[in-house]
């Protein structure tokens, strides 16, 4: 195959995998999101030895915690926050939303 073929199929895949994604229920996906968490809090402290290797950062300094504050931290706080949101439209129907963000 030639480069574009094989980002053709890529793309082709993702849209697939995003249609699929539509029809999944917020109930559905929170095993994903339990999972996301897991694999990432598994794969953390190599994501952030490789961060600082390549940064040449050494990995014991405290140069070393934005590699964990903007890598691992980041998408773990975000996959908890998904994972509460969509728990929570599964048992009321809706999103959980703050009265600041409701106001105009």
């Amino acid at each position: 195959m030639t480069p574009n073929a094989d980002l053709n199929e890529s793309v082709a895949a993702c849209r697939q995998g995003a249609e699929r994604l539509a029809k999944t229920t917020p109930g559905a996906l929170l095993p994903l999101l339990s999972r996301l968490r897991t694999d990432t809090q598994a794969a953390a402290e190599a994501w952030c030895a490789t961060a600082c290797e390549a940064k040449a950062i050494d990995p014991t300094s405290s140069r070393a915690a934005e590699e964990w504050l903007a890598g691992p931290i980041a998408v773990l706080r975000h996959l908890r926050s998904l994972q509460k949101t969509l728990a929570h439209i599964e048992s009321s129907g809706s999103p959980l939303l703050a009265r600041s963000e409701l106001s105009t």
